[in-house]
């Protein structure tokens, strides 16, 4: 009597199956490129169109705004903050009036810098 095949039905092997799973991992990793591509140039069109003066309803902005002005409507129409630094939009505190009415508030950190000031591997 002869030993039993192993490979004789239609399973596939470890090599078929490590190969598959990589092609999929492969497939998602490029369908979420494509979306994050497309998010990307439509950010972009936006800023373009902030810089250029238009607004995100296709209507001309006001011709009074100055470079700076339409650079931080151009960031803030695609998301981003465009003064992070701001006293008075820190995020890692609580802004608190002392006796002589001065309002503190430290620039925020990033998570990083906080613990590695925890860790004392930097200064505070």
């Amino acid at each position: 009597m002869s030993a039993p095949d192993n490979h004789s039905d239609d399973r596939p092997t470890w090599a078929e199956v490590n190969w598959w799973l990589a092609a999929e991992r492969a497939r998602k990793t490029a369908v979420r490129l494509e979306q994050e591509l497309a998010v990307a140039e439509t950010r972009a069109e936006t800023a373009e169109r902030a810089l250029a003066g238009m607004r995100p309803d296709g209507e001309q902005a006001p011709p009074q705004l100055t470079d700076e002005e339409a650079r931080r409507a151009a960031l803030r129409m695609i998301g981003i903050d465009p003064d992070p630094y701001h006293p008075h939009r820190a995020t890692d505190h609580v802004a608190s009036n002392d006796s002589t009415g001065y309002d503190w508030a430290p620039e925020p950190r990033s998570w990083w810098r906080r613990f590695l000031i925890w860790l004392g591997l930097a200064d505070d």
